[in-house]
């Protein structure tokens, strides 16, 4: 229990990460994106291999690519420094495959007046750029002492070249680099769709719910129903078909929580879970709640319903009350390995109504013998803190006034606190952070 306890806070941490960051919520640690790639380097060119060999008694590896194309870097720049297409570069590092072979290319610009001299080496250019015909040349002209230097280099397909030199500009807004993305989910080439599924990652849930009309929910139900899809892109299929689809996808969604295979829940199946709050609402989180919340319910059901009930918080308030939404994580405070979890939500939601359950949850454990209930007693106290100091917010003749519930959860908070002073002081010494608090 401690073992899924851990990885379930850190998924939950990784998922807090994204909501402040105001990415897709169900894109999980999406790979660095060829676009963001780009613009890390001065340079990058899609080049073929022409030969690799290795000098100076076997110590010193030398790869020559042509290149084909620049992709990024100022033009002008690339061809004082004798880069172009068609010209011949060096790297100094192993390169495999056979001449004709496609890579990408990475450099950066080096000020070679600081640099000590460029020898020549048998058999190989001594400049980092050459000529076509591959004759070596000297270094650039005195009044420009910039030369690249190609820091890495990744094999790609024929395809991912093709992709590569379509990329939509970086400038662009993201709407509409989304929509030639889109297109490209799925591809056949893993690279290209990696990169595709990247793109909506990073995206705001605002940009991804406003390109709902591109997606084909007939291409999202047929991802989705594949036992092979990856839990990663699962969830993003399962929220675009949710944006997208029909009340009958409502059905579809539900149907695919859990695996036919081991009946247990997916893995990545919560934005499956939200796509089917996306279309069903309030009726949608009731029957879920029938489901998820039985006994026999696995945990990592009732985290998708957790992480669910986060989503509908932050990016959907209006179609699911937020009072409804903090009735429903309540339930989960029963959950030994959610509970804490749980808190964090409910502290950054400002639902300071739960001070009651809280309390009698915390005074349930000091009677407990449980040996492990420290870290939810401290978590629940970090609550009352934070609740507490809420009712003074409005003290002060500039500042707006609380309203009479906050002010009696607050009160309430106060006189709990004051109690544990007395009772168990030992848990209100330098207790350790257990979540982030709401912003004041």
């Amino acid at each position: 229990m401690n073992s899924l306890k851990s990885s379930l806070l850190t998924v939950t941490a990784t998922l807090l990460a994204l909501t402040v960051a105001s990415a897709c919520p169900f894109c999980l640690s999406p790979p660095q994106t060829f676009s963001a790639q780009f613009q890390l380097a001065d340079f990058v060119a899609i080049a073929e291999l022409h030969s690799f060999e290795v000098l100076q008694q076997g110590t010193l590896p030398v790869a020559t690519f042509r290149v084909q194309q620049l992709l990024s870097g100022d033009p002008k720049t690339a061809a004082a420094c004798g880069v172009g297409a068609g010209r011949k570069v060096i790297r100094h590092a192993e390169a495999g495959g056979n001449p004709g072979d496609l890579y990408l290319l990475y450099g950066d610009l080096t000020d070679t007046s600081k640099s000590p001299s460029l020898q020549p080496l048998t058999g190989t250019p001594a400049t980092f750029a050459s000529t076509p015909a591959g004759q070596a040349t000297a270094r650039p002209a005195a009044q420009s002492t910039a030369a690249v230097e190609w820091t890495d280099h990744t094999g790609i397909s024929l395809s991912t070249a093709r992709y590569l030199r379509s990329l939509p500009r970086q400038e662009l807004p993201v709407p509409e680099r989304l929509k030639w993305f889109v297109t490209h989910l799925e591809s056949s080439d893993p690279t290209i769709a990696g990169d595709a599924w990247a793109e909506f990652g990073i995206a705001t849930y605002e940009d991804v719910k406003g390109c709902r009309k591109l997606y084909s929910p007939d291409r999202l139900r047929s991802w989705i129903a594949d036992p092979g899809i990856s839990s990663e892109r699962l969830g993003l299929y399962g929220l675009m078909l949710g944006l997208c689809g029909e009340p009958a996808d409502a059905e579809f969604l539900h149907s695919h929580l859990v695996s036919s295979d081991t009946g247990k829940f997916r893995f990545g199946a919560e934005g499956l879970l939200a796509g089917y709050l996306l279309l069903t609402g309030e009726s949608g989180l009731a029957a879920t709640e029938q489901q998820f919340l039985q006994a026999r319910s696995s945990t990592e059901s009732r985290h998708a319903l957790l992480q669910t009930l986060d989503f509908f918080h932050t990016y959907e308030p209006e179609l699911i009350p937020r009072a409804r939404i903090c009735l429903s994580a309540r339930k989960l405070l029963r959950d030994p390995v959610l509970a804490e979890m749980t808190i964090m939500s409910l502290s950054r939601w400002q639902d300071w109504e739960s001070i009651g359950i809280l309390e009698q949850l915390f005074h349930e454990s000091l009677q407990s013998e449980d040996d492990n209930s420290e870290p939810l007693q401290r978590c629940i106290l970090q609550f009352a803190q934070h609740c507490s100091r809420a009712g003074f917010a409005g003290m002060g003749p500039e500042l707006p006034q609380v309203d009479r519930v906050t002010a009696e959860c607050s009160g309430r908070a106060e006189r709990f606190l004051r109690r544990v002073s007395t009772d168990r002081p030992d848990l209100l010494q330098a207790p350790r952070a257990v979540f982030q608090g709401p912003s004041p």
